[in-house]
């Protein structure tokens, strides 16, 4: 998902969880980390559940689509995906989709030129306009979500 890794998380896979267990936080008996999907002898259709930042409820379905050859051990990739990854702290999925609105590509040229009209200078305009544009760009980017999974 790209996120920092900064909240509580887990997979649950045939109702086994597994995290990286945290001080004050749930203790686990296998780390993610140690583990491939190879290992689970996944089939096609099977299902597994990713959660992250349990206050927020991000909560994620993820299905096998094809499974290959085990001797050739393909990597995972990622076939398919819409939207970009919500920002590191945006919050539940409900107070997401309303940044997303708040900050919408007309919103923020507005923005842009009520700043300009009001002569304000450009430097003092770069912190908010960062932040606006992370929620301007809503691509979802293939090549950088299986650059992750090989990594």
């Amino acid at each position: 998902m790209g996120w920092e890794d900064i909240h509580l998380n887990r997979f649950t896979i045939r109702g086994q969880r597994y995290g990286v267990p945290r001080e004050g936080g749930m203790s686990f008996s296998t780390r993610p980390d140690r583990l491939q999907l190879i290992d689970f002898g996944f089939c096609e259709h099977d299902r597994f559940v990713y959660e992250y930042d349990f206050f927020s409820g991000w909560i994620h379905d993820i299905r096998i689509e094809k499974v290959f050859d085990s001797a050739s051990r393909p990597l995972p990739r990622c076939i398919a995906g819409v939207g970009a990854c919500p920002p590191e702290e945006s919050g539940p999925a409900d107070h997401f989709m309303q940044q997303l609105d708040e900050h919408s590509i007309f919103d923020t040229l507005d923005w842009i030129q009520e700043s300009l009209d009001d002569n304000i200078p450009m430097a003092d305009m770069r912190e908010e306009l960062i932040d606006r544009l992370r929620w301007v760009d809503n691509r979802f980017d293939r090549h950088e979500a299986n650059a992750r999974l090989r990594a």
